[in-house]
C-alpha cells in the first residue's frame, strides 16, 4: 500500500463512529482530511526543521497532539479545506480537534506497516517536481532511515 492510500484508509477507519458527518458530505470531507494531511506534511517539509519534525512524529518520538506537524495539518484543514467544502464552523472545529487522533493512528500504522512505499512519501512531500531535488534528497535520507528503506 502506498502512503497516499494509507492516509485515505486510515482517515476513514479513524473517523468512523467518532465524528458525525452529513451523509451528503462524507466522501468529500474524508477526501478533504486526506488532502489536509498531505498538504500539512508538504508545508511542514518546507519549514526550518520540518523534515526533522516529520521524522520525529512518524518515529513516535513526538506525540501527534504536541507535534508542530499536526498543528500545520490542522491549520491547513481550517484555512484551505474546510472553506472549500462549505463546512459549518462547528463541523470544521470538530474535525480539526479530531485530527491529532487521526495523525496518531496514521503514525502507528506506518510504524507497523513494513510495506510502506517510501518513494511515494518522498514524491508526495516534494510535490513530484524535479525542481525539488534538494528537498527530495534530504527527505530521502531522513525518511528512508526512518522507515528502513
Amino acid at each position: 500500500m502506498d502512503f497516499l492510500d494509507l492516509i485515505k484508509t486510515q482517515v476513514a477507519e479513524s473517523i468512523k463512529g467518532q465524528v458525525e458527518l452529513p451523509k451528503e458530505k462524507e466522501s468529500s470531507v474524508l477526501g478533504g482530511i486526506s488532502d489536509a494531511i498531505l498538504g500539512g506534511l508538504k508545508q511542514s517539509a518546507g519549514e526550518t526543521n520540518g523534515l526533522e519534525n516529520i521524522t520525529s512524529l512518524f518515529s513516535g518520538k513526538t506525540a501527534a497532539s504536541s507535534s508542530p506537524v499536526t498543528q500545520m495539518i490542522q491549520s491547513f484543514f481550517v484555512q484551505n479545506i474546510a472553506p472549500k467544502l462549505g463546512l459549518s464552523s462547528s463541523l470544521a472545529s470538530t474535525v480539526q480537534a479530531f485530527l491529532p487522533t487521526i495523525i496518531e493512528a496514521l503514525t502507528k500504522k506506518t510504524a507497523s506497516d513494513g510495506g510502506l512505499d517510501i518513494a511515494s512519501v518522498i514524491s508526495s512531500l516534494a510535490g513530484g517536481e524535479s525542481s525539488g531535488g534538494s528537498l527530495l534528497d534530504k527527505a530521502s535520507g531522513l525518511l528512508g532511515g526512518l522507515f528502513g528503506k
